[in-house]
């Protein structure tokens, strides 16, 4: 039986996703041996002596090591440490840092070059070097980032996209499905509320996506009265100029473990997943949709990957809107708010989608299959001066 360690780098959708929950549910199979370490949230490996003693031990008992977005350059070493012990690296990607969309905080730290944006006919200098950016110790990150994919025995990614980006770096990539847990993701039976409520929940790294369905928002706005907004994350008030603040709730993020109830109490009628066509979007993966599939509530959602493959999963499972065009968002929305049987129906169907694709009560084979394979595979001799 394969034992596994699984590193939680921290509480976000990520890591709970794509690292515990695969095996948590394997755990439960005993399908394997599995154990974690949560780092937190801080960029601090090791802590504290008692800290990096777990951790040491933790590596030497594996047979995998399970690692999300290695990258820093302490961790990078140790693993290559660990490696030439005859452990196998495994590495978990959700996104593609190496095109990292310039609005982010992740720019700070990986992106490349210089970047302004023009608004309103004046240029804007979002990233200056040696101001707010510094172009030089980035491309000491890039190549650490790409170091981490090399030095994987297998890359684990949330889609094909993704995986097309990081096969030159690495030949031994894998596709494996966002995991949820369709027990934790239930609608409530909430009270009737009044009007509709058409909510979109992400992070930062969506300026460009709002930016682009702001105008559609604001004449949905006007046409509905009976609509409200509901935001939960990323606010980006200057695209919702014009829309009465008293029309829009904002929800911070909560703990992780609480989301699933949080999502669930905010009774949204319809969702909204904006996002353009660009070559960091397309690398994303469908988890937003599949958060407002497993509550059943139906989405407007754009056809562009990773959101277009929803569509052919289940019939009837949303609306989608190819080329982002925007009388298609409008009529789109308009069609959700006016219409509570097609969106029981679409809602219905969405879950469906998530049982049988995205439920982490199967999908733990898929996760298992890759590291029972990369387990199976020859290990080099361990240097006499590693071992013990």
């Amino acid at each position: 039986m394969v034992k596994i360690f699984g590193f939680l780098k921290s509480q976000s959708g990520c890591d709970w996703y794509r690292i515990k929950q695969p095996l948590i549910h394997i755990r439960a199979q005993k399908a394997a041996e599995v154990r974690f370490f949560n780092k937190g949230d801080d960029f601090d490996w090791f802590s504290s002596a008692e800290a990096a003693e777990r951790l040491e031990k933790d590596m030497e008992w594996a047979d995998v090591l399970f690692i999300p977005r290695l990258s820093e350059e302490r961790f990078v070493e140790v693993v290559k440490e660990f490696k030439k012990m005859g452990k196998k690296i495994v590495t978990e990607w959700d996104d593609n840092f190496m095109k990292v969309n310039p609005l982010t905080q992740q720019y700070g730290y990986f992106g490349l070059e210089e970047y302004s944006e023009v608004v309103n006919g004046e240029k804007i200098e979002v990233w200056k070097d040696g101001r707010n950016i510094d172009l030089k110790a980035n491309l000491e990150n890039m190549e650490r980032l790409k170091d981490g994919i090399r030095i994987s025995d297998m890359v684990l990614t949330t889609g094909e996209d993704l995986a097309d980006a990081f096969r030159p770096f690495n030949p031994n990539v894998r596709v494996c499905p966002n995991s949820v847990d369709i027990n934790f993701w239930e609608k409530l039976p909430l009270q009737a509320h009044h009007g509709i409520r058409v909510g979109w929940f992400g992070g930062d790294t969506h300026y460009h996506d709002w930016l682009m369905i702001a105008p559609v928002m604001k004449s949905f706005m006007d046409e509905y009265p009976n609509a409200t907004l509901v935001i939960m994350g990323g606010k980006y008030d200057g695209t919702l100029k014009g829309i009465d603040p008293a029309r829009i709730e904002h929800h911070h993020f909560v703990d992780i473990n609480a989301y699933p109830y949080k999502a669930a109490i905010l009774d949204l009628d319809f969702a909204v997943i904006p996002l353009v066509d660009t070559e960091f979007n397309r690398c994303k993966s469908a988890i937003k949709w599949l958060e407002m599939a497993a509550l059943q509530v139906p989405a407007v959602t754009s056809y562009v990957r990773p959101y277009a493959q929803m569509m052919d999963l289940v019939k009837d499972n949303g609306i989608f809107i190819e080329g982002n065009d925007l009388q298609t968002w409008f009529e789109g929305m308009s069609t959700m708010a006016t219409s509570s049987i097609l969106r029981m129906k679409m809602g219905t169907n969405a879950r469906k989608t998530v049982e049988q694709f995205y439920d982490a009560n199967k999908t733990w084979k898929i996760w298992l299959d890759c590291f029972e394979e990369v387990n199976s595979w020859p290990r080099p001799p361990i240097p006499l001066s590693l071992a013990s």
